[in-house]
């Protein structure tokens, strides 16, 4: 064990080009041998245009890190943000050298985030590259618990209009649990569509949800290019 922080990655090779192998890396936090916190990172495949849900505010932070897999040319990253209302702004750019690596917050260098954010940061990369993004909070004993945050890939073919259902398999609400769903909108038009929620039962019978926005349990409503929360509180 190691006093000193060190940021790496590793990179896997199959033997077969057309496989694509499954792999995750677990970081874990422990104070005095007890385990804080851990988070399970996947292994990535390369892309070159992304986009995540990003927050900085009181308590919660957004990390990301960015690896250069390419040991003959260096990577770079152009980014910018979104708010929830579709706003781009801090706009920025950022060079990874051959096999180099980036780990950094949102409200550090080279994103240098405003200290108060909730939408969403898109990049492209003049290179393949693997991005990962870590949701962090800080609880009530001041422990920095973390969670990894899926990233879109920006791709016309792969984000065409699809009308096919995306289901969350759980929800937890009430007994002191409350749930965060985040709708993240992968192209730059706004879009439209309906929210459902339904019981734990066999049945799959629809419920209603005490959450901002919602009415019937249903929502029709437009994601401009950022995101839309909702604060899933209780059951009714």
């Amino acid at each position: 064990t190691r006093d000193g922080i060190t940021v790496d990655h590793a990179q896997i090779q199959a033997n077969d080009e057309d496989s694509r192998p499954a792999g995750l890396a677990f970081i874990e936090l422990r104070t005095r041998g007890v385990l804080i916190s851990e988070s399970a990172l996947p292994a990535t495949a390369l892309m070159e245009a992304g986009r995540f849900y990003g927050e900085v505010g009181s308590g919660i932070d957004t990390g990301v890190a960015i690896a250069n897999p390419d040991m003959a040319r260096a990577a770079t990253v152009a980014f910018h943000f979104t708010d929830s209302d579709g706003n781009d702004f801090g706009d920025g750019l950022a060079t990874l050298p051959p096999g180099g690596q980036l780990a950094a917050f949102l409200d550090q260098d080279p994103f240098f985030g405003p200290p108060a954010f909730s939408g969403s940061v898109s990049f492209t990369s003049s290179i393949p590259v693997s991005l990962v993004a870590l949701r962090g909070i800080m609880n009530e004993r001041s422990e920095f618990l973390t969670t990894t945050l899926p990233v879109v890939e920006l791709n016309v073919e792969l984000n065409s209009v699809r009308t096919d259902p995306v289901v969350v398999p759980q929800l937890a609400a009430g007994g002191g649990w409350t749930t965060d769903v985040i709708l993240l909108n992968p192209t730059d038009d706004v879009i439209a569509g309906d929210v459902q929620f339904f019981s734990s039962g066999w049945d799959g019978v629809r419920i209603n949800c005490v959450a901002p926005g919602l009415l019937n349990n249903e929502a029709t409503s437009g994601v401009p290019p950022a995101k839309r929360e909702w604060n899933i509180q209780n059951r009714a």
